[in-house]
């Protein structure tokens, strides 16, 4: 385990500082916003992804269920702005309300099978129903072809 790449964004003051790490250690640096490209011969693993793509970071946060991360920052600013922390819960709060539909959805289908089940009782007792007028009407008639012979 360890660090495999630098996921940045692009803030003049500490870009230097970050790309000295990059150098150093030969890590890859992706840059996540597009304020400004520094991409120089002196910084070969730096790649710049435009738009930003921190909403695909955090949905791999939260696929692979990483428990920890390791998010550097140098002001508050980003991490109520644009930070991974706010996407986390976005993404956490959209994945539950994606659950709560399904979990109505689920509720619905039952109701209906419920519903169809009841109607096709009502059915099989009306149908039984039926049956047994019939089986009435037929007893009366025979009652009275009974009659009928006597006299």
């Amino acid at each position: 385990m360890g660090i495999f790449a630098l996921f940045i964004l692009n803030n003049p003051i500490s870009h230097h500082v970050v790309q000295a790490y990059s150098n150093a250690l030969h890590l890859p640096v992706f840059v996540l916003n597009v304020a400004t490209r520094h991409q120089l011969p002196s910084y070969p693993f730096e790649i710049h992804m435009s738009p930003s793509y921190m909403p695909a970071i955090t949905e791999l946060i939260n696929f692979y269920r990483w428990r920890r991360i390791f998010y550097i920052f140098d002001s508050d600013d980003v991490v109520s702005s644009q930070g991974i922390s706010s996407s986390v819960d976005q993404s956490k709060r959209f994945k539950e309300e994606e659950e709560e539909e399904e979990e109505e959805e689920e509720e619905e289908e039952e109701e209906e099978e419920e519903e169809e089940e009841e109607e096709e009782e009502e059915e099989e007792q009306q149908q039984q129903q039926q049956q047994h007028q019939q089986q009435q009407q037929q007893q009366q008639q025979k009652q009275q072809q009974q009659k009928l012979s006597v006299l």
